[in-house]
């Protein structure tokens, strides 16, 4: 199901973007929290780099369950302009999966990724 922010997801975890961190272009985080709103945990900081930053939009939990989602910028990359990512929740290791390069691929995405069955 989508998680987006302050949406829950399996388990009744809460995930979300926060998409700034007083960095600029290049900050954000990806959190949980209990379903009850208290326990709000940092799961990925994000740090303008490879891995991306600014997460505008929600995040998906895929059959898998680990989150996907995209970042509007990777700042410190020149040449690229946004990512796809995973992120398993549990271990909280992050995988930048693609790279825009801002040509025929797009650029900045901001809208919240679908799952296909």
């Amino acid at each position: 199901p989508p998680a987006r922010p302050g949406g829950l997801g399996r388990g009744g975890s809460g995930y979300g973007p926060g998409e700034r961190t007083g960095h600029g272009h290049g900050g954000g985080t990806i959190f949980t929290r209990n379903d009850d709103g208290a326990g709000f945990t940092p799961l990925h900081k994000f740090l303008g780099g490879v891995d991306g930053g600014n997460p505008y939009a929600g995040l998906v939990q895929a059959h898998d369950g680990d989150l996907y989602g995209t970042s509007f910028y990777p700042a410190n990359q020149p040449g690229q302009t946004g990512t796809i990512f995973r992120l398993d929740p549990g271990s909280g290791q992050f995988e930048t999966l693609y790279l825009f390069t801002g040509g025929s691929d797009g650029q900045n995405p901001s809208g919240t990724l679908v799952q296909m069955d």
